[in-house]
């Protein structure tokens, strides 16, 4: 599987200004559930969103959470 840089070594754009802050907004509203409601919604609503932007980059969804939480 790939590393999220292209081939020159830049920073996928759409990486960058879309799924990094797609999935760290949703990581704040985890933060910020009241109760064990939300905080499952919001806890699944992030694996599924994790798991199909890490297919759409073709790397592991473990190596595309450990840049999102740099």
């Amino acid at each position: 599987m790939a590393d999220i840089t292209d081939k020159k070594g830049k920073k996928l754009e759409w990486y960058k200004y879309v799924v990094k802050r797609y999935l760290r907004d949703i990581l704040q509203d985890l933060a910020n559930s009241k109760n064990q409601m939300e905080r499952s919604y919001y806890e699944t609503r992030y694996a599924c969103q994790l798991d199909a932007f890490a297919k759409a980059l073709n790397v592991r969804p473990k190596l595309l959470e450990k840049y999102i939480k740099k």
